[in-house]
């Protein structure tokens, strides 16, 4: 008798993805707000708001994209239950803390010059987003725990890892996110066995701000771009950023949001499904 395929676990971690904590009495799980409560004054209200989760299951040959059940809410009052009441408290904490007056005339839009220091720690803030998001309950992650662990505890970077940033005015994407993963292989034949995502890429709208983040685990994969709207926040951070950006046209999101359509063409490509 041939043996039913295991269905994926899609629920969240039961211990935090940073530290491995959590679950306990004194430090229980704690819920991660992508966008945080104070940037919800500055971000779009709609009455009566409900937003769903969309799940695509790619393989070469065909797409299939099923909308979960809608929610009553605006889609930034989303919460992950991913890490740790320690972590979220205290070195999560300190990271928000420190954005929170940097941010703010870049959610609103508001002319202002971004200096080396305040770019390095938003490239810190999308950074954890990103990471945080990854381990999602609908998600595949990407972020290995020695990843996880050297952000934790030394806030560095992961190797592979590419920011850029823009300006844009368009409404769906004030509280917006869009994430892609993939398993890429340039072998003739794919390998057999259990496998997860080795490059992911998130595209994040907060108020005024647009944030693409890329993690690459295969050294083939990086991806280039340049364009007059957007500036490459991470790994070459610029001395300093002149905000607003040259303004974000619509059809330039979505490009970015789904970039890594570019590598499914590639003829020296074999990717499957994670």
């Amino acid at each position: 008798m041939r043996k039913k395929p295991k269905r994926r676990n899609l629920r969240p971690p039961s211990r935090c993805i940073f530290c491995g904590g959590g679950g306990v009495r004194g430090n229980p799980m704690s819920k991660e707000h992508l966008w945080p409560e104070w940037m919800h004054p500055y971000l779009p209200k709609i009455p009566n708001a409900r937003n769903w989760t969309a799940i695509t299951l790619q393989t070469r040959d065909s797409m299939k994209t099923t909308r979960k059940k809608p929610q009553t809410g605006h889609v930034f009052t989303k919460q992950i239950k991913v890490v740790c009441k320690k972590c979220n408290e205290t070195w999560m904490g300190d990271i928000e803390k420190n954005m929170k007056p940097i941010l703010k005339p870049i959610v609103q839009g508001q002319s202002t010059i971004i200096d080396n220091d305040s770019l390095t720690k938003l490239a810190i803030w999308l950074t954890l987003k990103f990471l945080v998001a990854d381990y999602d309950r609908e998600a595949i992650p990407v972020a290995t725990a020695k990843i996880l662990s050297a952000f934790k505890n030394h806030q560095r970077m992961p190797s592979g890892l590419k920011i850029w940033i823009g300006y844009h005015n368009v409404f769906e994407w004030s509280a917006g996110y869009w994430s892609r993963g993939l398993f890429i292989s340039f072998i003739p034949k794919a390998p057999t066995g259990r496998r997860r995502n080795n490059v992911k890429t998130t595209a994040f709208g907060a108020g005024h701000l647009f944030a693409l983040i890329c993690l690459s685990l295969v050294d083939r994969v990086s991806l280039e771009i340049d364009n007059p709207f957007t500036a490459e926040l991470w790994p070459a951070t610029p001395a300093k950023i002149n905000w607003p950006l040259p303004l974000l046209p619509l059809d330039g999101i979505a490009t970015l949001a789904n970039v890594l359509d570019d590598f499914e063409a590639r003829p020296d490509v074999q990717w499957g499904p994670v």
